[in-house]
């Protein structure tokens, strides 16, 4: 007995580090490719399962590469809470849970989730005529949806909540980490980062009133370009969860690394875990990736642990195959050659990223391991329109996501010193701040002003009728004849469309949509 006291005593404390955040918020994302798995064919499954095994062991090792560094720091447990409650608080502003409003993008993410709780990650459709499988980026659902299975959908939306609020909190609190100014400052200068869409919103809306004579401000601000948009961290956090923290995720881990913190081997990884959360938001995050890998090998070259890395992130090949089967349906173009581009998009030069100019104007003040970083998201920011995927051109709301955050980090970083300056920059500076808050306000706003409605169980097939009659949602599904044979097991029974009501207690609908 008193050689085990002694061996007590002697004991050293459980030691958790901020790694572990890191390395917390990873098993949440690769998580989803392990659900995903009952899906594939046993072949694929055994070799995603393998891969993402060994991602999550690589992972980790490359972590703390800093011995010094703020990885391996411990965890500020107070700052950790706080930014917990921010998080939860926003995804509960954001509709998630339907505490509050839910803007319109949750009629379809109710109904995937809803879906996925019905019949699994395999989830089948039949319309007019033809078989489509369940295609759509899942890997926020999947999880949720697991839970879903035992204990109901209100179970599901539950842990969708908590789950989204745990890796917002993560993706903040590492940034707070990151930051050399003021922690409170600094956060809430993220949050309400955005383009200053409040100007072209109240022209737009002018315009409107002089033909009807009657304004109303839309409570869409960000909205307000009819070829394109970018939007701030508020309304993706609302609007788009599922593509804004998998890409905020990699652009905190490109951070990382550019401050020897996490390795090149780990950051592809992620991105290959990522993709089941967000194809478009990882295209973005691919030429940082690639400006990663060039920087390591200029240092030395690929060892053994690079190697296995490279082999794990093949492993989540059938992944990417499924999401990228049947892509052809999906709309692209170059709107370059569309009638008012220039027009359009030198408007999103001047009030989508006010903020790059302001940092190339005070470039000096950039911090120099970040430079080639901000450098390369404002070419990026700048380039991203040329090309459209999608109807709604999702390549530049989604895709732009990563160097958005890039630029967000910047500039959060910068707006103290230049303030302190008190010349001209300092007041371009306080002009841009203020009036691009005034689109994450106008989104808390309605998420108060609003009535919530209740969480519904309509298949995708019905609510997407009831959205545009007639229509199929592209981004979502893959015809069944288009996927590979050896790739999926079989799916269950095909969902149909069903003339029902799905929002019975949404009084903003109308009743022939409810």
């Amino acid at each position: 007995m008193g050689h085990l006291s002694s061996a007590l005593a002697g004991a050293r404390p459980l030691r958790i580090t901020n790694a572990d955040v890191v390395y917390f918020s990873a098993i949440l994302f690769i998580l989803p490719n392990l659900v995903f798995i009952t899906a594939f064919s046993a072949v694929a499954a055994v070799v995603v399962a393998a891969g993402a095994g060994v991602a999550a062991y690589v992972f980790k090792s490359g972590l703390s590469c800093n011995s010094q560094g703020l990885l391996t720091t411990p965890i500020d447990w107070r700052g950790l809470t706080a930014c917990f409650i921010v998080g939860l608080s926003l995804c509960l502003l954001g509709g998630e849970d339907h505490v509050f409003f839910a803007g319109s993008d949750w009629f379809t993410r109710d109904a995937v989730l809803s879906d996925l709780v019905r019949g699994g990650p395999l989830v089948a459709y039949h319309y007019r005529g033809e078989d489509y499988l369940l295609r759509a980026p899942l890997g926020m659902y999947l999880t949720p949806a697991l839970i879903g299975q035992f204990w109901g959908l209100e179970k599901a939306h539950l842990a969708l909540l908590v789950q989204n609020s745990l890796l917002f909190a993560s993706i903040l609190y590492l940034l707070t980490r990151l930051t050399e100014t003021s922690k409170l400052r600094f956060v809430l200068l993220f949050i309400f980062f955005s383009a200053v869409d409040i100007i072209p919103r109240i022209a737009v809306d002018y315009l409107q009133y002089q033909q009807t004579g009657k304004f109303e401000l839309s409570p869409l601000t960000m909205l307000w370009n009819p070829m394109f948009s970018y939007w701030g961290n508020i309304p993706l956090l609302f609007w788009v969860p599922n593509h804004a923290l998998p890409g905020w995720f990699f652009a905190v881990l490109f951070l990382l690394h550019l401050r020897r913190e996490v390795d090149a081997a780990a950051l592809g990884l992620a991105f290959a875990f990522l993709l089941m959360w967000s194809p478009l938001a990882l295209i973005g995050a691919l030429p940082f990736l690639a400006l990663a890998i060039f920087r390591a090998l200029l240092s030395n070259l690929a060892s053994f642990r690079d190697i296995v890395a490279v082999a794990a992130a093949m492993c989540f090949a059938p992944v990417a195959l499924y999401l990228t089967a049947d892509a052809e349906s999906v709309s692209r173009d170059w709107p370059i050659l569309d009638e008012g581009f220039l027009w359009h998009y030198l408007q999103l030069l001047v009030f989508s990223i006010p903020q790059s100019w302001i940092i190339l104007a005070m470039w000096s003040r950039v911090d120099g391991q970040y430079k080639t970083a901000v450098g390369l998201a404002i070419l990026l920011l700048c380039v991203f329109p040329i090309y459209r995927i999608g109807g709604g051109n999702d390549l530049a709301m989604r895709g732009t996501i990563v160097p958005l955050f890039i630029v967000a980090f910047a500039f959060c970083e910068m707006v103290p010193s230049i303030l302190a300056d008190g010349r001209a920059a300092a007041w371009a500076t306080v002009a841009v701040v203020t009036l691009s808050a005034a689109t994450g306000i106008m989104e808390i706003r309605r998420a108060v002003a609003d009535p919530s409605y209740a969480i519904n169980d309509c298949n995708l097939l019905n609510v997407s009728d009831k959205i545009a009659e007639g229509s199929l949602p592209a981004n979502y599904l893959g015809r069944l004849s288009r996927m590979p044979a050896w790739l999926l097991g079989k799916a269950g029974a095909p969902l149909t469309a069903e003339a029902r009501v799905c929002w019975p207690n949404y009084s903003l609908l109308p009743e022939r949509v409810r």
